[in-house]
């Protein structure tokens, strides 16, 4: 009977360190997932920090952008109209050089008349 118990603690101690063997197995295991998916998780963090700092400078490029095209925009309005007074100019011009030399003719013909 003494044989029948010794065997059987010789028995339970072997199965508790091999449960403990497989526990410490497992427990490394899970801490070296973990340890990856903080590292993951920390590398993914400053990624998306990265990301947002470039987000931050492209918006701020945009709105410089936006700003310079409404300048242009601007100036574009106001060369049109300054190419339209100059159009209307030319063509007063043009009208008082046409009426100009209809009587300078006039006054050719009637130059021409009295002599």
């Amino acid at each position: 009977m003494r044989v029948l118990v010794l065997i059987l603690i010789i028995v339970l101690l072997f199965s508790c360190g091999l449960m403990a063997f497989n526990s410490k197995t497992d427990l490394l295991k899970a801490q070296q997932k973990l340890n990856t998916e903080r590292y993951s998780r920390m590398v993914a963090e400053e990624d998306l920090e990265k990301t947002r700092k470039m987000v931050v400078s492209l918006e701020s490029q945009l709105a410089k952008v936006h700003k310079k095209n409404e300048n242009i925009e601007t100036l574009l309005t106001k060369e049109k109209m300054v190419n339209e007074d100059l159009m209307n100019r030319l063509n007063k011009v043009s009208e008082i050089k046409k009426n100009l030399e209809t009587k300078i003719q006039e006054l050719i013909k009637v130059s021409s008349g009295d002599f």
